[in-house]
């Protein structure tokens, strides 16, 4: 006889196998992806924990690596390790072929990076990571944020920089409002993010602002830049 813990786990399986994966809700697809619940947690409760964890914006947890995710009750190194696998894994299906494309200018990271930005309505954060030759290494979504800013910490950026040895880097993100003129945040930030790039000699090529089918370049308009 089945336990409490694989009877929750089992019931969204059973859907996916009988109506498809497009059915499921985001909690249910996330109680497949943990399985079972553990001494302290049903499957449930960890769900539940998940989301109070990322204030119920789950588009946080592909920001965040295994250690994490141990923070949230009822999920240990297993069932973290598994969730973060799985979403780098559809991220890199998502946008395939990343690596060593070629950035020359703003219009062709623009033209690189337009579809991550379409259709959102809240603000991202996003940083493409490159080599001495302008060649992409990686390209990470970092913050998330409401209808009108985000908070971006300097600290994290560098951190990810370090450990995929970039020498170079570009910042973009998205104004939902449409409009592209950066706000006086935008500037405080870039001057920020441009102050740490001296101290680890990791250069700030530019900063992007997407909005609509457009973009503002930083370094274009010589700004901060």
């Amino acid at each position: 006889m089945k336990n409490l813990n694989q009877d929750f786990g089992d019931l969204p399986r059973e859907r996916l196998l009988e109506r498809g994966k497009s059915s499921l809700s985001c909690t249910e697809l996330l109680m497949i992806m943990i399985g079972n619940g553990g001494p302290t947690c049903n499957v449930i409760e960890i769900v539940k924990n998940l989301k109070d964890f990322t204030q119920n914006n789950i588009h946080q947890l592909y920001t965040m690596e295994v250690r994490d995710l141990c923070k949230v009750k009822g999920l240990g190194i297993a069932k973290s390790a598994k969730i973060v696998a799985a979403l780098e894994l559809s991220k890199r299906i998502q946008f395939p072929h990343t690596k060593d494309v070629l950035l020359l200018n703003s219009k062709m990271v623009f033209d690189f990076m337009k579809n991550r930005f379409f259709g959102l309505s809240t603000e991202e954060f996003w940083m493409i990571c490159l080599n001495q030759q302008s060649k992409v290494i990686d390209v990470l979504q970092l913050f998330i944020g409401g209808l009108t800013s985000t908070i971006v910490d300097v600290r994290v950026i560098f951190q990810k920089l370090i450990a995929n040895g970039s020498t170079s880097f570009i910042v973009l993100h998205n104004h939902p409002s449409g409009n592209l003129k950066p706000s006086q945040a935008d500037v405080k930030i870039t001057k920020k993010i441009v102050n740490a790039s001296k101290i680890f000699d990791i250069k700030l090529l530019d900063h992007l602002i997407v909005a609509d089918n457009s973009y503002f370049s930083f370094a274009d308009h010589k700004v901060v830049l």
